[in-house]
This record gives C-alpha cells, structure tokens and sequence, in this order.
C-alpha cells in the first residue's frame, strides 16, 4: 500500500468522521429546539392550575 493513498484514506476518514460530527451536533439542537417548542406549547394549551 503506497503513503500517498494511506493519507488520502485517513484524510477521507476524518472529512467522514467530522461531517458525522457536525450531522449529530446539529440533530441534537433541532431537538432541543424541538423539545422547548413543544414544551411551549404544552404550557400555552394546557389548563393553567
């Protein structure tokens, strides 16, 4: 296995490890986002005790 193709391996492994990163990062703040809209507006519909 020649080193140029080794670099070009690792480098492709950690474009794909980084975009994998940057995809869970943003799901978990679409969800928190998500949670704290409906959690709004649970408050707003639900009867006041």
């Amino acid at each position: 296995m020649s080193y140029s193709l080794l670099i070009t391996h690792y480098s492709l492994l950690i474009t794909h490890y980084s975009l994998l990163i940057t995809h869970y990062s943003l799901l978990m703040m679409y969800l928190t986002y998500f949670k704290s809209a409906v959690n709004r507006i649970a408050i707003y519909y639900l009867p006041h005790h």
